[in-house]
């Protein structure tokens, strides 16, 4: 995650260029140099068996409602210290633009390290699908970019993935992108359409909008996915079909669930109906090994299910905690159709029927500030089911997964083992100085330690005190300055 929250910060960053290509329209090939300007003055179109080499630090700016349409191959690679930029050329509704389309483009295509922003789609169906980018019969890469302020709405609730929308038969991996403030009618963030199979993975996902449903991730009829490792906050849905974070609907696949929802932090988001953290409609996903907490919605407001007992989903080593709604603010089963789910090994507040659920406070490192690491002493530890699922390798901080606490690894009557209940999988002394979790001990951590020095009483939790005596003092600062600029 170090990766998404560094792209984050270089929003700020200022691009010098020192050319300008003029009024842009038509076929376009070849390569736009480092440091050009591009202006867009009507729609463009890679032709299908033609390639567009974009540079780093390249920006096009677009003059009006103009779509860059790729049929052919599209290398848009920049870097961390020189985006791609493409956005509107005047700060003006009639200058914002129609976004990128890929329609049955070469899958070698790529966005990397690009900015996209100032998408307006409205208009009838399906033009109005895809804010940021559409993709259609194809799977081009979306890697390291920042998707933000782009919208997909008409009158119809059939606009779609305010940052990024697979329409059909794509299997595109989005990964390590930072995707905000964008909104859409289904997919404030992200839409899967019908016969895709993407992979959604490290990305941040944060204050998208939906108006129907999914406000961070709408997974459509049909749709399959691969969700993993991204933290998923602040979205808001405000139509009635739910999903704050994200929305399951109709993946039904049989004996093996081809969707699966893991080590995932779901934090904060709303919905005005029904799941605040995930909304699961007829759907058999497999959910696991995610932190689900503070979510909020009339219904289920960490997850609500639909279903008639068919298409059920399964739920477990998860942590459920601090949701609110109306009722029940953890887990809610829409009991008018007989739905089911398969609930199992969560630790979910307030409890739940069902083979090794617990309910006991997980106790995070530092949730206020977005450190969901398990503390010493979780009861999370070693609480988990190993058997319900192959397990993924890595946790959402990128640790081991199952790397348990030395002391209980090897009980002497040779027992395995046991993965953690949550996205976090805890390890002693991994790295004792990381207070914000980002896996290295720097002036960040110095920030969070002098906020805590000097407390005494810490009964509710100081991430500083590392002697566990409830204050936090000059011995915890010796423990603290012994592992700064060192995490292993």
């Amino acid at each position: 995650m170090k990766k998404i929250l560094f792209i984050s910060i270089i929003f700020g960053l200022s691009i010098c260029f020192s050319a300008m290509v003029h009024a842009l329209s038509g076929d376009i090939s070849g390569v736009w140099t480092a440091g050009t300007t591009v202006t867009i003055d009507g729609d463009v179109e890679i032709p299908a068996g033609e390639t567009l080499v974009i540079e780093p630090g390249v920006q096009v700016e677009f003059t009006g409602r103009f779509t860059f349409n790729v049929l052919g191959r599209l290398e848009a690679v920049g870097t961390v210290e020189q985006l791609i930029v493409f956005s509107r050329a005047f700060e003006t509704e009639a200058s914002k633009w129609r976004g990128l389309r890929f329609d049955n483009a070469d899958d070698t295509s790529v966005l990397e390290y690009c900015k996209i922003e100032y998408v307006h789609k409205d208009g009838d169906y399906p033009g109005v699908r895809g804010g940021a980018i559409w993709i259609s019969d194809c799977s081009p890469s979306i890697r390291y970019n920042i998707l933000t302020n782009n919208y997909s709405r008409n009158g119809n609730y059939n606009g779609t993935g305010g940052g990024v929308c697979l329409d059909k038969n794509s299997n595109s991996i989005i990964e390590y992108n930072t995707i905000a403030f964008n909104k859409a009618d289904s997919g404030g963030g992200i839409c899967i359409g019908s016969d895709c199979n993407a992979v959604i993975r490290n990305n941040r996902i944060s204050n998208n909008e939906s108006f129907y449903s999914g406000g961070g991730i709408y997974l459509s009829a049909w749709g399959h996915a691969t969700i993993y490792n991204n933290m998923i906050k602040d979205n808001t849905v405000y139509g009635w079909a739910g999903g704050g974070g994200i929305t399951l609907w109709n993946g039904n696949c049989g004996v093996d669930a081809c969707t699966h929802v893991f080590n995932n932090i779901i934090v904060n988001n709303a919905a005005s109906t029904y799941g605040g953290g995930i909304y699961s409609r007829y759907n058999d996903s497999k959910i696991y090994n995610n932190t689900i907490v503070n979510n909020f919605a009339a219904s289920g407001g960490g997850l609500h299910v639909l279903n008639q007992g068919n298409s059920v989903p399964s739920i477990f080593n998860c942590i459920f905690w601090g949701n609110t709604a109306s009722a029940s603010p953890q887990i809610y089963l829409y009991s008018d159709t007989g739905s089911q789910a398969l609930i199992t090994y969560n630790n979910i507040e307030s409890g739940f029927s069902g083979v090794g659920n617990i309910n006991s406070d997980p106790v995070f490192v530092d949730a206020l500030n977005d450190n969901f690491q398990l503390a010493s002493g979780s009861p999370c530890i070693d609480a988990g089911d190993n058997e319900s699922v192959q397990l993924p390798e890595k946790d959402f901080y990128e640790d081991n997964r199952v790397g348990d606490d030395p002391d209980t690894i090897d009980t002497g009557n040779g027992q395995a083992p046991i993965v953690d209940i949550g996205a976090d999988e805890y390890h002693e002394n991994l790295c004792p100085g990381d207070l914000d979790g980002d896996q290295d001990v720097d002036e960040d951590d110095l920030i969070i330690f002098a906020r805590d020095f000097g407390k005494i009483n810490c009964t509710s939790g100081c991430p500083a005190d590392y002697d566990a005596d409830y204050d936090v003092d000059s011995l915890d600062l010796s423990f603290f300055s012994r592992s700064y600029g060192d995490c292993r």
